[in-house]
């Protein structure tokens, strides 16, 4: 805190050349869904099936510096479909959650450019992106099938399974126009999931359902 200038004597030709401001370190860009997966911070975009990651240099994470050509263009990209939700599933393996599809991208300790996408797993995907939930169990959403079957499932790594069979007739009152606003929740034992109902007019979440699955009920 004592020497505050510093004189700059050093010709450009003589300047040491073998540390350089690398040039495919940029900002991450505007990401709607984030997780985090063997060290890496993996985004998509709004209405995308690009999906990003940070960059991990010489053994040494840097969450913050994402290079734009790392993008995988792969995940599905002619299937008129969108990512609408990414986890580590409870298999430890990267799940992406297409509206019609449930696929895995196997990272492992290889590098980005070995990576593999998985045929689909699981044709249920995600309509509702914030109703995901990780569970010990395995990862929970608000699913779609057609227009009106609707389906809190849980996917175990493998498949999902319809866990609310038994409200059907209360699914069917979740407002279609606000299905994308559902948030779900995970703790103690007991999933909760905040919805509009339609039939009271509500324009914001106003009613919530609570699976506890150790009594299952």
């Amino acid at each position: 805190n004592t020497t505050t200038t510093y004189t700059d004597s050093t010709a450009d030709g003589s300047l040491d050349t073998t540390l350089k401001i690398p040039t495919d370190h940029f900002s991450p860009p505007a990401f709607k869904y984030i997780a985090l997966h063997k060290e890496r911070i993996f985004g998509v975009k709004k209405n995308s099936s690009d999906l990003y990651f940070s960059k991990i240099e010489d053994g040494v994470s840097l969450p913050d510096v994402f290079d734009t050509t790392d993008e995988i263009h792969s995940i599905a990209p002619d299937d008129g479909d969108i990512i609408q939700a990414i986890a580590e599933g409870p298999d430890g393996i990267f799940t992406l959650f297409k509206r019609n599809s449930v696929r895995k991208l196997f990272v492992g300790t290889a590098p980005p450019e070995e990576w593999e996408v998985s045929a689909i797993f699981d044709p249920h995907g995600v309509v509702s992106p914030y109703s995901v939930a990780r569970s010990p169990g395995g990862i929970i959403y608000h699913s779609r099938t057609g227009l009106d079957k609707r389906s809190i499932r849980v996917f175990n790594g493998q498949s999902s399974q319809d866990i609310s069979e038994r409200i059907q007739p209360t699914l069917t009152d979740i407002s279609r126009t606000l299905i994308e606003n559902i948030v779900g929740n995970y703790h103690d034992e007991k999933y909760r999931m905040a919805y509009a109902d339609r039939t009271t007019g509500a324009v914001e979440n106003n009613r919530m359902l609570i699976y506890d699955f150790e009594r299952d009920a």
